[in-house]
């Protein structure tokens, strides 16, 4: 379980830009949406591909090594070869702060 970390300001994630990060012991993946945050673990649940380098489009993001599609606001697994779900962290926006971590 991690605990709230900073991972940047508001600024710092343009519109559909996936950025990856290590918390801790966890690699966490971050976008923002339309300004709405999300925060998902950064390997693809095919074959644990980096997803920080991953195509958005909208809440869909779609791997660049097999093209396994995920619905970031649910983790779910929209198109394969993926099946299992993403996991998905909290995201607390505080002013400008960004922060991820577990409820």
């Amino acid at each position: 379980m991690i605990g709230f970390e900073s991972v940047g300001r508001v600024a710092d994630f343009p519109q559909g830009y996936v950025r990856g990060f290590k918390l801790q012991d966890e690699e966490v993946a971050v976008v923002q949406v339309d300004g709405r945050f999300y925060a998902f673990s950064n390997a693809c649940t095919h074959e644990d591909v980096d997803l920080a380098d991953s195509m958005l489009n909208g809440v869909e993001l779609a791997c660049v090594f097999h093209g396994s599609v995920f619905n970031v606001e649910t983790g779910k697994a929209l198109a394969g070869p993926a099946y299992k779900p993403l996991a998905l962290y909290s995201v607390r926006v505080e002013g400008e702060d960004v922060f991820v971590g577990e409820e």
